[in-house]
């Protein structure tokens, strides 16, 4: 009616290794619930997605390695925030995402080698 189409995004993973380092507070539970827990969310938004036919940006899976390990690299000293190539990743995944939902072209992956 409106001509608006939802989007959903998976939140990025902590890496608990980085961020048991910091001096600040973990979560209430710890990482390893809070982690679990984002986990749990991330799966069930990708189903909810599915099953409502919504276009879902997974900002989650590419923060790891195929054998499941979190890439260290992407993330800044803390832990909880994506360096400059964690933004490049982010930018290209919504860029593909959209590219392939949409009629939005998007030459990221251009314009990220561009700002190396």
């Amino acid at each position: 009616r409106h001509g608006i189409t939802p989007v959903l995004a998976l939140p990025l993973p902590v890496h608990v290794g980085l961020a048991v380092e910091n001096d600040f507070s973990p979560p209430w539970d710890g990482y390893d619930r809070f982690t679990g827990q984002l986990k749990l969310l991330a799966e069930k938004v990708t189903r909810y997605a599915a099953d409502s036919e919504v276009v879902l940006v997974n900002l989650y899976r590419p923060f790891f390695s195929e054998n499941g390990e979190i890439h260290a690299g992407l993330f800044l000293p803390d832990g909880l925030h994506p360096n400059k190539d964690g933004h490049r990743v982010v930018a290209v995944t919504v860029g593909q995402t959209f590219s392939k939902n949409f009629l939005f072209p998007v030459q990221v992956a251009a314009a990220s080698a561009e700002n190396k």
